[in-house]
């Protein structure tokens, strides 16, 4: 009688488990599919501990076992009270290692998409999508645009097909949408330069031109 009143019990506490694996991969890695939190610790659950203990950066141990620490760890990855510095370090290192492996994996063709209802090359979406997800609270105001517009507005500019220092006209990263070449002219974009310093994806965008357009990012900053 004792066992099945605990049944539930511990039933309860897999699912426990299971959301808190699942937390742990929504958070720390990339293009992981979540686990079904269903209260059996089976054969998938204990690959899944497993797989967030190599990414906690443990050595050995790589079972799954279960215990308040492994747990403490997994809610607190960057914490040195539940793991060595060279643990922590280790785990960063894995884990960035395979955000950006699951990014190259699904690294788009080049084209052009929406964002914002704005149009913007396929390839620099996810950065918009990244920063607003972790913050940024800014809008597209200018992405993809063909070579005439951007001739266009060098003449409303300066009355030139270009404008040194101000309008590159057709050569401009904006009618570009091969990666690494494309543009984006954003809002809030002083949050958005932060955010872009710790985003995980490859190339970096940034702004080389600080007053005059700080608005402007791309692989090129310029």
């Amino acid at each position: 009688m004792a066992e099945a009143a605990n049944a539930p019990e511990a039933r309860l506490d897999v699912e426990r488990l299971q959301a808190s694996l699942n937390r742990f991969t929504n958070r720390w890695l990339e293009n992981v599919a979540p686990l079904i939190v269903d209260g059996e610790k089976g054969f998938l659950t204990n690959r899944r501990i497993m797989t967030v203990k190599w990414y906690l950066g443990y050595l050995g141990e790589r079972d799954g076992r279960v215990t308040s620490k492994f747990v403490r760890r997994m809610r607190h990855p960057r914490d040195p009270r539940w793991s060595s510095v060279r643990q922590v370090l280790r785990g960063i290192r894995r884990r960035r290692r395979q955000r950006r492996r699951a990014i190259e994996s699904l690294d788009p063709r080049p084209g052009v998409s929406r964002f914002d209802g704005r149009p913007v090359a396929t390839w620099l979406r996810r950065y918009l999508v990244w920063a607003r997800e972790h913050g940024w609270r800014g809008r597209l105001i200018s992405g993809w645009r063909s070579p005439a517009h951007s001739e266009q507005l060098c003449f409303e500019i300066c009355g030139r097909p270009t404008c040194p220092g101000r309008c590159a006209g057709r050569a401009s990263n904006h009618s570009k949408k091969q990666k690494p070449g494309g543009a984006v002219d954003v809002s809030d974009f002083a949050r958005f330069g932060a955010l872009m310093e710790r985003s995980p994806f490859r190339p970096r965008i940034f702004n080389a031109l600080g007053p005059v357009d700080p608005a402007h990012f791309s692989s090129t900053g310029r």
